[in-house]
């Protein structure tokens, strides 16, 4: 993975998306629905910061059997630029702990 890449876009991360990237998402409970038919549970929790969103499927009895993220746009990584790795991550916990100095 290019450093100068990882580099260049933890820089130009938002603040709601650093924070996000740093100490994790701040859910909230944001919409529901209640398939019957198909009964299942459909759930959406929204960061309160970033915005980003976790669909949840869940069973008539509550147990989360799927789901997919909804991210918002510019916060995930441009392709090319590498995975979400362990240095990246410090990448982001540096840049949240220097820019809060």
């Amino acid at each position: 993975m290019p450093s100068d890449l990882v580099e260049e876009w933890v820089t130009h991360l938002s603040e709601e998306y650093l924070e996000c990237r740093d100490l994790g998402h701040a859910w909230r409970n944001w919409s529901a629905r209640h398939h019957k038919r198909e009964r299942y549970y459909e759930r959406v929790i929204r960061c309160t910061r970033c915005e980003s969103e976790r669909v949840q499927y869940l069973s008539q009895h509550g147990v989360v059997e799927g789901g997919h993220y909804r991210y918002a746009k510019g916060y995930l990584m441009p392709h090319g630029v590498g995975g979400f790795t362990a240095e990246v991550r410090a990448r982001c916990h540096l840049a949240a702990v220097t820019a809060a100095l």
